[in-house]
């Protein structure tokens, strides 16, 4: 779970690229904190500075989940976030392909 996790962080990085780039200007971030953080670092900048902490959060998690039980808490985190970047990254690709 932890590797599909990380795959879905790399394709929502793409598919905001992507989207913000080659979207024709129908496309936009909607994220606070990327949007927040832009303004000091740039748009390519926040993103990476978002998802660089979302992998961080990602591997603290697991090394926690390493120590708890089968249904922690901590796993049960994991899962909903997995499905929550599942359905973003979904979406995303969606709003790509239907403005390219």
């Amino acid at each position: 779970m932890i590797w599909y996790l990380a795959l879905l962080q790399v394709l929502d990085l793409h598919s905001t690229l992507v989207g913000v780039y080659l979207g024709g200007g129908h496309l936009s971030e909607s994220n606070p904190t990327v949007l927040w953080l832009a303004h000091w670092t740039g748009f390519i900048g926040a993103i990476v500075l978002v998802k660089l902490a979302c992998a961080v959060i990602i591997f603290l998690a697991y090394l926690r989940l390493a120590k708890g039980g089968r249904w922690s808490p901590m796993r049960l985190s994991l899962y909903m976030a997995t499905i929550f970047y599942t359905a973003i990254v979904f979406k995303n690709y969606l709003l790509i392909a239907s403005v390219v």
